[in-house]
């Protein structure tokens, strides 16, 4: 994907999924990014899906999801040791990377 793109995907965690999360992430960091998103009960997309943002570039993402439940992100620099919210794996603590299914759209800028 060229320098400053954008793009959207729309991700469902499974058959009923009445609500949705907007969630817009911009890469501010010199590398690529591998980017993950998750509900409580699964990575969404196809099984262990990874998407990569490029440097300069934003990937919004409609997560249909159940009303309250969690959704979390994960993002890994590509080639580097830098992680931000919750890790490829969702297994790393974080403050902000946690929200609720209630129909928002959130931005993160991923950087620094």
């Amino acid at each position: 994907m060229p320098s400053g793109s954008t793009s959207t995907w729309n991700l469902t965690g499974g058959a009923s999924t009445p609500s949705a999360l907007g969630l817009t992430f911009k890469n501010a960091y010199k590398a690529p990014l591998r980017l993950a998103v998750f509900t409580q009960d699964t990575t969404l997309g196809p099984r262990g899906s990874r998407y990569t943002i490029d440097p300069d570039s934003e990937q919004t993402f409609r997560v249909g999801c159940k009303k309250g439940e969690t959704v979390s992100y994960g993002a890994e620099a590509i080639g580097e040791d830098k992680v931000w919210g919750a890790g490829l794996s969702d297994d790393r603590p974080c403050e902000h990377c946690h929200q609720i299914c209630d129909g928002r759209m959130l931005a993160y800028v991923l950087g620094n």
